[in-house]
């Protein structure tokens, strides 16, 4: 699993790497792992506008689905495709290849998200 030491995450287990002034999106190992083994990813579309708690996708799988919902404003700049290709590459690498969007941020960051030591006492 790639390294959590660079992301964010929010309370409704979304995480956020920055690069410069856009963020990559996507879900966490718990969320992934919430579903089973993920069948299906689907996301918004390139320039779409995005406020914070958007849905800017779905993750589905035997057991469920996750809406994801953005923890950000801004534009959807870079779409995933591998991911939306093969969708298991949640379940193998969700915190590396398994990003989901990429958002060039409306506004700076807030401070209301997680490091992954609080995130993952949150979720247990």
């Amino acid at each position: 699993m790639s390294n959590t030491d660079n992301l964010l995450f929010s309370k409704d287990d979304v995480w956020i790497r920055e690069i410069g002034d856009e963020v990559d999106l996507g879900v966490s190992e718990h969320a992934a792992d919430s579903v089973g083994d993920v069948q299906y990813v689907g996301v918004v579309d390139m320039g779409t506008n995005l406020r914070v708690g958007d849905e800017i996708g779905k993750v589905r799988g035997p057991n469920d689905h996750f809406i994801v919902l953005s923890p950000v404003a801004g534009t959807v700049v870079a779409l995933n495709e591998e991911v939306i290709e093969d969708a298991s590459i949640l379940n193998e690498d969700p915190y590396g290849e398994g990003w989901l969007i990429r958002v060039d941020l409306e506004d700076e960051l807030s401070d209301d998200f997680m490091k992954w030591d609080e995130y993952s006492e949150l979720v247990g």
